[in-house]
């Protein structure tokens, strides 16, 4: 009969892990949010920028904003997928 109550505990002890790994998840799932709205908001700033400059009729950087801005949206979308991953992981859990 003792097999019962340390199967309990061993269950107790993964459950609570779990709920660790869960609050550990979601605090870099908010970090990761944060990191993504202030890519967007740099992303959405380096656009005007560069409608502004075109505006004007002078390209401000030329070929290495166009390149920045690139890998800046690359970096916004490998966040977005991390965001969603932790999101499924979370909602599953």
């Amino acid at each position: 009969m003792s097999y019962l109550p340390e199967k309990l505990e061993d269950i107790e002890t993964k459950v609570r892990r779990l709920i660790e790994e869960n609050k550990r998840l979601a605090a870099v799932n908010t970090n990761l949010k944060e990191e993504n709205n202030r890519l967007k908001f740099r992303l959405a700033e380096a656009e005007e920028r560069g409608i502004q400059a075109k505006t004007v009729g002078v390209t401000a950087g030329g070929e290495k904003d166009n390149v920045a801005i690139i890998q800046l949206k690359e970096k916004i979308d490998s966040y977005t997928e991390e965001i969603d991953k932790c999101i499924e992981w979370l909602s599953e859990n």
